[in-house]
């Protein structure tokens, strides 16, 4: 009601523009309590008596949350005073008034009053603050840590709150407090209690020492053991922290990464054991020198080098000098060996040659023991000649005077050994002893060999070689049958019989031919046949390459045979054909054969309608080709060239084979044409 009427006079007083230093409302309470205090004397002045609140003048006085005082507060009317708060305390009914919070407690007192006394009261604040606390540890916190390094931080507040822990960089802290350097530098700790309602905040901060661990290099005292070139050793350093040693070298040694050091030169090896260190541990290292002396060195050689050569030959020990260094040889006498820088020894002249090896070492490695080796040079002996020789064979059926058989025998050289023959050309012609007995056309070969002995050495082969030709056929009107020898591979072939040859007939065997082919001049082109295929096959392989099926080899054609083996095939019964049967023959290449024998100039002078002048060589053809299959080569000729005397020059020049003056055209070979454009 008090209130309510303060109100209505503090609005009454803003309606007339009451001005005061005093709010309104203040003044107002002012007012209020005056108008009271007249409705209280007035009341006095009929019959009830004012009382007043007394207390002691420390009760105003600050208090810190969780204190505590006796309010003891008294009424002069000796009536029981009454106790209210708000904010940061509490008040008991005893009186006992409590701080329970930082912050303002507002403290009333108050007497009600009765029929005799009227009622009094008295309020004021009391300032609460929170209590400080400190934080407690061991002076030994601050000492310098090592990394890995632990520290229990055992900090405490005196308020008995927890203490929590931060940390920065070198360190960290675990939430038991327990703290751990993790590298080099400075760690910061903070220990910190927050405080509460009762407590203020609280801190500490200070900077820890963190180092790297120091680790020691640990190696045996052997290590430094004087080593001569070529030593090795297993250096084995450890370190203390267990991380990996390196080594580095100058001079006279290296060491690989497994450890191992080799003494390369004499002199002093400088060895540095290092360890880097890491986050943990500090780097460190250990320098020594290593005293290295001259190595020992030896010559080894093949022990299975050739001991004896011919005059001429060489032989090499295939020494070599432990230490990889150069040797020198030395032979001795010289005129029955010579060596050269690398060993090789060569034959002089017959004896026995002594040839020394050395190393005479160097500042690493002590001269080396010389080593003596002898060799022994065979004298030399030959085969003189084929003291026999049958010069040319025929193969049968033959007649004199050229024979299908003959003898030979050679004479050897000093060793006194037998001399043997070999046939090299079994196909070709028959040798038993000394005799040699021609079975088709070729070229036979007979080799001459004579073992060496203790003082000569073997003689140089000498192979001997008797042509066989085929039976000379003159010119003649009566049927003739001729023999075609065949070798394995390409062979140029002929038709020099009057009658037709039929390729079936004498090529289908497959097993010893492969192709035939033939030459068509009118066309300029291929006529093929392959006894391997069918009739339709070879049809379709002739039309798709865009040859002629080969069938027929008419009189007077060449053609080619690729063998797979030697044999012998029988050409047509027939007159032969003569070289003037020729004189017609077309312009360019032809592929001809001829029965009568020929040489290639009869053969060319043949073509002439008119028989030439002696001594003239008339240019009927530019050249004419044959191919000799067991040389693997051509014989050439060229009407040109042998008149004016370049033939012979020429052919060797190319490295043809030369027809010479007596060489023909035997029936059933071949041969290729050239004839001008008229």
């Amino acid at each position: 009601m008090n209130f309510d009427f303060a109100a209505r006079v503090s609005r009454m007083l803003q309606l007339i523009g009451f001005r005061s230093t005093r709010t309104p409302v203040r003044f107002a309470r002012l007012m209020t309590a005056t108008v009271l205090g007249l409705l209280a004397a007035g009341s006095a002045s009929a019959g009830v008596t004012p009382q007043t609140i007394s207390y002691s003048p420390s009760l105003g006085a600050a208090l810190f949350v969780g204190g505590s005082r006796d309010l003891l507060g008294t009424a002069s009317s000796g009536l029981p005073v009454t106790y209210t708060t708000s904010g940061a305390c509490t008040v008991s009914s005893t009186g006992t008034l409590t701080a329970i919070s930082s912050g303002n407690c507002g403290l009333s007192l108050s007497q009600a009053g009765d029929a005799t006394y009227a009622p009094a009261s008295a309020s004021f604040n009391i300032s609460v603050s929170q209590i400080s606390q400190t934080i407690s540890y061991s002076p030994s916190l601050t000492a310098e840590l090592f990394v890995g390094g632990a520290r229990n931080i055992g900090a405490s507040a005196s308020s008995g709150l927890p203490v929590t822990y931060t940390t920065s960089a070198a360190c960290t802290a675990s939430s038991t407090g327990l703290l751990t350097a993790i590298s080099s530098g400075t760690c910061g700790l903070t220990l910190s209690q927050a405080g509460n309602t009762t407590y203020a905040p609280a801190s500490a901060s200070f900077n820890i020492s963190v180092s790297q661990v120091a680790q020691t290099i640990n190696y045996s005292t052997s290590l430094t053991a004087a080593l001569v070139v070529g030593n090795t050793r297993d250096l084995g350093a450890t370190a203390s922290s267990g991380l990996p040693v390196t080594y580095a070298t100058s001079a006279a040694c290296t060491v690989s990464s497994s450890g191992i050091l080799t003494a390369v030169s004499s002199g002093t090896c400088s060895l540095t054991l290092s360890q880097s260190g890491n986050v943990t541990y500090a780097p460190t290292s250990q320098s020594l020198n290593l005293s290295i002396g001259q190595g020992s060195q030896s010559i080894s050689y093949n022990s299975a080098w050739t001991r004896t050569i011919p005059i001429g030959g060489t032989t090499n020990p295939g020494a070599s000098a432990s230490s990889g260094l150069p040797l020198t040889y030395t032979a001795s006498p010289t005129g029955i060996c010579m060596v050269s820088s690398t060993g090789v020894v060569t034959g002089i002249s017959g004896g026995t040659c002594g040839v020394s090896i050395a190393q005479a070492g160097d500042a690493s490695y002590a001269a080396a023991s010389q080593v003596a080796l002898n060799v022994t040079v065979l004298y030399s002996q030959a085969i003189v000649n084929f003291s026999s020789n049958p010069g040319s064979l025929v193969r049968p059926p033959s007649a004199p005077p050229n024979p299908s058989t003959g003898t030979f025998s050679a004479v050897g050289g000093a060793s006194g050994n037998a001399v043997t023959y070999t046939n090299l050309t079994p196909d070709i012609c028959s040798v038993s002893g000394n005799n040699v007995s021609a079975l088709m056309f070729g070229t036979c070969k007979i080799a001459a060999d004579q073992a060496g002995n203790a003082s000569y050495s073997a003689a140089p082969q000498v192979i001997l070689i008797i042509p066989i030709g085929a039976p000379e056929i003159g010119p003649t009107t009566q049927p003739t049958t001729v023999l075609l020898d065949l070798i394995q591979g390409w062979n140029l072939a002929g038709n020099s019989s009057s009658n037709a040859l039929d390729v079936a007939s004498a090529f289908g065997d497959t097993k010893k031919v492969s192709t035939v082919w033939k030459w068509i001049a009118g066309s300029a082109k291929w006529a093929f046949y392959a006894p391997s295929l069918t009739a339709q096959a070879l049809a379709d392989y002739a039309a798709g390459k865009g040859y002629d099926i080969l069938t027929t080899i008419n009189s007077g054609e060449g053609f080619w045979v690729n063998a797979k083996t030697i044999f012998t095939a029988t050409m047509p019964t027939g007159v032969p054909l003569s070289s003037a049967s020729f004189q017609g023959v077309a312009s360019g290449w032809n592929l001809l054969a001829v029965g009568d024998n020929n040489t290639p100039r009869g053969f060319n002078n043949a073509l002439s309608a008119t028989p030439p002048a002696v001594d003239a060589i008339p240019t009927n053809i530019t050249s004419l080709w044959a191919w000799d299959a067991a040389q693997s080569n051509w014989y050439f000729y060229a009407p040109s060239l042998d008149q004016s005397g370049g033939l012979s020059a020429y052919v060797t020049s190319k490295g043809y084979l030369d027809f010479g003056a007596s060489k023909t055209i035997v029936p059933a070979m071949g041969f290729w044409v050239n004839k001008p454009t008229p």
